[in-house]
């Protein structure tokens, strides 16, 4: 009888188990991307692995290039086309600051290029803009292809809940 109550208790106890299992909730992911300007685009190896043993982020935050690999993937582009904008794409072009010297009168070629980096002066504060890096080019090539995200209202209504990290380097 002995024997009998303990065989009870502990199919009872298995049984408690595998159910309390099976009530478990999936974990949140959230995959947290860094900057790095063009070495940042090895975010997208890291995608693809995450993808290739079947997890999938649930909250995408990045700053930075991180940021705009991480948004691609939040908007819904696969890791393949992200891979593919990283290995055709002229990043250098889109990062630098670098100025067409075609369109820089003789005088101001000569001063171009005798300092490593500028930091204009305004107010007797750094005025660094909008960041380090001016980025136009970059604005107009993520305005190309950026453009489907205009169905959606914010971040939240990505097939992938998104964040953007930034910080004000002047004002701290």
């Amino acid at each position: 009888m002995k024997r009998i109550t303990i065989l009870l208790l502990v199919l009872f106890l298995i049984s408690f188990e595998t159910k309390s299992q099976d009530t478990l909730k999936k974990p949140v992911v959230a995959l947290v991307l860094s900057g790095g300007t063009a070495k940042g685009l090895a975010h997208i190896g890291v995608i693809k692995t995450l993808e290739e043993v079947g997890i999938r982020p649930d909250i995408i935050v990045g700053t930075s290039m991180g940021s705009i690999v991480g948004g691609l993937y939040a908007m819904g582009y696969s890791s393949d086309y992200l891979e593919q904008l990283a290995i055709t794409n002229d990043w250098y072009k889109y990062l630098s600051n670098d100025t067409d010297l075609r369109k820089l009168n003789i005088e101001e070629k000569d001063d171009f290029e005798n300092y490593l980096f500028d930091i204009p002066i305004k107010k007797k504060k750094p005025d660094l803009g909008e960041g380090l890096v001016y980025g136009h080019e970059l604005e107009m090539y993520l305005n190309e292809i950026t453009y489907p995200s205009n169905k959606y209202d914010n971040f939240d209504q990505f097939p992938i809940k998104y964040r953007a990290i930034a910080v004000d380097l002047i004002n701290a």
